[in-house]
């Protein structure tokens, strides 16, 4: 009964009998919306620590999805087009927090010709990751929906983040990537990762069968599950629940709600009304030779058309009333 399944950034490994469920799921048109790191590090460990290591996060979903055509690369990125977070930099022996740009926070430009990304704001992501597609062969209608800006880094696992980075000046020479792809939208018929496997132990099939092929259906596969997650501080045992995308060192907030909510509403769609999206008006500019040729003519007909239409209706009102009550 499901329209869309939600995939947020996962820790724990899925089991076969889970993966067959999702397969299956998509074989009988099931969207998917899957927003994964293939990096577990977190800025909450950095703040409490100040360096951390990022590991491979192996969830057992790289097979699947490398299956249906995408494969989520074990690396982090740090990019020039980034949001802020606040340092505590004590002044006369007080502590003041500033603003300073995060390059592992990337602001990722989004697509302006799909319905999803279409007139949104970028997107911030944290510790992103990136995303290669896969089976060339599967004839899939392939969208890239974020990606990063023109000069970005990419550091393969294991990652060392230390937060007196902040402090260094990127070398430009080892930001040599450009708009690199983290979000990529596939529609069309998938083939099932149990294909010719057996169905896991335990799992009660009746009269059903394994399908091989989907029906035509879509997903939305994301190299970042913190775009996602809100940020949660809790002040006086109180959480505060800051808003989707809040960038805390400019006080921005950028467009993860947006991307998410048309994402969903995108995959939710099947009569196509999330197209409407894609309309665009177009302003037609006045021919500037016509207009200072005839600029006084306007002028005065804009002021005088409507003294003489009100005169006129005045007179008519006038003169109906004394025809109707002059006697």
């Amino acid at each position: 009964p499901y329209k869309v399944v939600i995939i947020a950034k996962p820790h724990l490994s899925f089991s076969e009998k889970d993966k067959f469920v999702l397969d299956q799921y998509l074989m009988q048109g099931g969207r998917l919306f899957v927003l994964m790191d293939a990096v577990n590090i977190t800025l909450d460990s950095l703040r409490s620590n100040n360096q951390t290591v990022g590991l491979y996060s192996d969830v057992n979903l790289g097979d699947q999805l490398f299956k249906y055509g995408v494969r989520v690369n074990p690396v982090v990125v740090e990019d020039v087009q980034a949001g802020r977070i606040l340092i505590n930099v004590p002044t006369k022996g007080e502590p003041k927090l500033v603003p300073v740009p995060w390059l592992y926070s990337p602001l990722l430009s989004v697509s302006p010709n799909h319905s999803i990304t279409r007139n949104i704001n970028l997107v911030r992501g944290d510790f992103t990751g990136t995303i290669d597609t896969t089976g060339n062969d599967m004839h899939l209608y392939r969208e890239v929906l974020l990606r990063t800006s023109q000069m970005t880094k990419v550091t393969q696992t294991p990652v060392f983040v230390n937060m007196m980075d902040v402090n260094k000046q990127p070398d430009r020479a080892q930001f040599s990537h450009s708009f690199l792809p983290v979000a990529v939208l596939q529609e069309g018929v998938f083939p099932s990762v149990f294909h010719n496997r057996q169905v896991p132990a335990g799992l009660i099939m009746g009269t059903r069968k394994v399908k091989d092929h989907s029906i035509t259906t879509r997903m939305v596969i994301v190299a970042d599950g913190d775009i996602i997650k809100n940020e949660v501080r809790f002040k006086e045992t109180k959480p505060r629940i800051a808003p989707l995308g809040y960038d805390e060192g400019t006080r921005q907030v950028y467009g993860n709600k947006d991307f998410v909510v048309n994402a969903v509403n995108y995959l939710c769609d099947d009569e196509g009304w999330t197209a409407l999206r894609n309309r665009s008006l177009t302003l037609r500019l006045l021919d500037r030779d016509k207009v200072s040729q005839g600029a006084n003519f306007w002028k005065w007909l804009n002021l005088l058309a409507p003294l003489f239409i009100i005169l006129l209706g005045s007179g008519i009102f006038v003169i109906w009333r004394h025809k109707k009550y002059g006697k």
